[in-house]
């Protein structure tokens, strides 16, 4: 009786056993998860929907909020990170074992690279609608060019090297029977050093303005030498003039314009005050050596500064143009007329008079790439095009200064490389263009951000 049980139990078992893995049920199974699956799909599908209409309309209404009232952008930035951080959640959701459903770029916003981890943990950035900067790389571009301003103060200690020189060959006579020269050839080389420190520090209240102080501190050295000492074509005279102490200082003031449009470029203007509490160029004396039919000349000592009050503005343009940054900028400068007591370059006597300085433009055009969230590099040209100056000796009417007028175009490359969200370093090297440029000129910036 036992063992006909048991077999009847296990003929039972294999029945079901055997119906279960029919293809019928199998069908009647897969039928019922697709189903499921589509459905689930459904949901989701108008779910995202809702949540990109949501968002757009989110996005429109922070851009016209910020454009009547001014909001801080620090404020807005944490949300919308947070939301593109629920946003690429949500698009890694999968059901069953079909492929991630693609979310569909929204319409009314402009498409916007996902956060990392240290765009997370940036500091607050200034007021730049929906292209906010998400990486540290190309928020310390956007600071380089004025166009992000850091709450708080920044300080910033700099140093900058140039090299300069240049070769004058004089002849002073002339020819005789067409084919033979009388009279005094002259070879002079001139090579100038400046190495500039500066502390410059930035305050910025709100999103939109900005002010900056900045205190240089000038060392420079210049070498003079030319051939006929001792009236030999061989030998040469030398000598060599330094001078260090402070430059001018520099007070300015930014302001960032609201941005028309998400997306849209940004325009920066900015106004700049410089004092002259470097040593001036009028009154220093030329040194003549004629002793052993020497024919050196140079000067007694060397400027660190203007000596004229400087007044400056402009504006600067920054647009992104993802994978680059495109900026542009113009900076007209106006020196005002000063009275010295003495301009004159005579050892034996002093000439009081005025100075009017030239007037000055600087142009930029460059472009900057992000290489990933902590290195950036840059492409630069400036052109600072100078007009001649002006003298009036006391009881004399006014003269232009012959050879005063310049135009001065250096390309620079940069690298800046973010240390931390607060620090980062920026490296420059100018190559000059033009005769008036310095030949070389290398610049380090350190801001740290508190």
């Amino acid at each position: 009786m036992r063992r006909a049980r048991a077999l009847l139990a296990g003929f039972t078992a294999f029945a079901v056993l055997l119906v279960s893995f029919s293809p019928a049920a199998s069908a009647a199974t897969s039928g019922s998860q697709a189903a499921q699956i589509r459905a689930l799909k459904a949901k989701l599908s108008a779910l995202q929907r809702r949540y990109d209409a949501q968002q757009a309309q989110i996005n429109r209404l922070e851009h016209e909020f910020d454009q009547a009232f001014g909001a801080r952008r620090h404020r807005a930035v944490p949300h919308v990170a947070a939301r593109a951080r629920a946003s690429a959640g949500r698009r890694r959701l999968t059901v069953g074992a079909t492929r991630p459903v693609a979310r569909p770029a929204p319409v009314a916003a402009a498409p916007q690279p996902q956060p990392t981890a240290t765009a997370q943990q940036a500091p607050p950035q200034g007021q730049l609608g929906a292209t906010a900067p998400r990486t540290q790389s190309v928020a310390a571009v956007y600071q380089q060019q004025n166009a992000l301003f850091a709450p708080g103060l920044t300080v910033t200690p700099a140093v900058q090297y140039s090299y300069a020189d240049n070769r004058l060959f004089t002849l002073n006579g002339f020819l005789a029977l067409g084919a033979i020269f009388l009279g005094n050839i002259d070879v002079t080389r001139q090579e100038n050093t400046i190495v500039e420190s500066s502390i410059t520090a930035d305050y910025s209240h709100n999103p939109r303005q900005e002010f900056e102080l900045s205190v240089p501190w000038v060392w420079r050295a210049s070498t003079y030498d030319a051939q006929g000492s001792q009236n030999s074509t061989a030998l040469v005279s030398q000598n060599l003039v330094t001078n260090s102490r402070f430059g001018d200082i520099s007070a300015g003031y930014y302001y960032q314009l609201p941005q028309s449009a998400p997306g849209g470029p940004i325009v920066v203007l900015n106004g700049r005050l410089s004092i002259p509490t470097g040593f001036a160029p009028y009154g220093i004396k030329i040194i003549q050596t004629k002793q052993n039919g020497g024919n050196l000349s140079y000067p007694s000592s060397l400027p660190t500064g203007t000596g004229l009050y400087t007044f400056s503005m402009g504006a600067t343009i920054i647009q992104r143009a993802d994978p680059a940054i495109l900026f542009a900028g113009l900076n007209v400068y106006h020196n005002f007329t000063a009275h010295f007591a003495d301009i004159g370059t005579s050892q034996f006597a002093r000439q009081p008079g005025s100075i009017a300085g030239g007037d000055a433009a600087l142009i930029t055009l460059g472009t900057a790439f992000s290489l990933n969230d902590k290195v950036s590099t840059s492409f630069s040209l400036q052109d600072s095009i100078i007009t001649a100056t002006r003298d009036r000796p006391d009881g004399s009417p006014w003269s232009t200064v012959i050879g005063s007028s310049l135009n001065a175009a250096v390309f620079n490359i940069g690298t800046t490389y973010s240390t931390s969200p607060t620090t980062y370093w920026q490296a420059t090297v100018g190559i000059g263009m033009t005769q008036d440029a310095p030949n070389f000129s290398f610049n380090l910036r350190f801001p740290q951000i508190h």
